[in-house]
C-alpha cells in the first residue's frame, strides 16, 4: 500500500465491498498496469467488472494516462471476455516452459 505510484482501489456498491484493482502508473510513458483485479465470487455477473474499468479509464484521462496494460492467464477466458467488452485488444503472449529432469 505504501508503494510509490502504485494504488489499492476498493470496488464498492453502496457500502457493500464487491472487488479490488491494483495497478501502477507509468507517467514516462502514460501507462497504467493493472497488477490484480478481482471481484469477489459472490459479487459477479453484476456488471461491477465493466464499471470499475470504465471508472479507472475516466479517472486515468483527467490526469492525462493514455494506456492501461495487463495480463490475462490464457485460461481465465472470464477475464479475457471481459476485458475484451470494454475495448482491450490482445497486444502479445506470454509463454513459458517447464524444465524436466
Amino acid at each position: 500500500l505504501e508503494t510509490n505510484d502504485h494504488e489499492l482501489l476498493c470496488i464498492e456498491s453502496g457500502s457493500k465491498l464487491v472487488g479490488y484493482l491494483w495497478h501502477s502508473i507509468n507517467e514516462n510513458d502514460k501507462s497504467t498496469f493493472i497488477y490484480d483485479f478481482f471481484i469477489f465470487p459472490n459479487c459477479r455477473n453484476n456488471g461491477y467488472g465493466k464499471l470499475a474499468i470504465i471508472a479507472l479509464e475516466s479517472q486515468l484521462k483527467s490526469i492525462d494516462i493514455e494506456q492501461i496494460k495487463l495480463r490475462v492467464a490464457y485460461q481465465n477466458q472470464r477475464a479475457l471476455k471481459l476485458y475484451q467488452e470494454v475495448g482491450f485488444a490482445i497486444s502479445g503472449y506470454n509463454m513459458s516452459k517447464k524444465i524436466v529432469s
